[in-house]
């Protein structure tokens, strides 16, 4: 399950990088 977790940090960093509201998609 080592890709699912490497998904999740880059998810992760993704919105660090790129913050928005999870809520409006925006």
């Amino acid at each position: 399950m080592n890709a699912l977790i490497r998904v999740h940090q880059v998810f992760i960093l993704v919105s660090l990088y790129f913050p928005r509201d999870l809520d409006t998609g925006y």
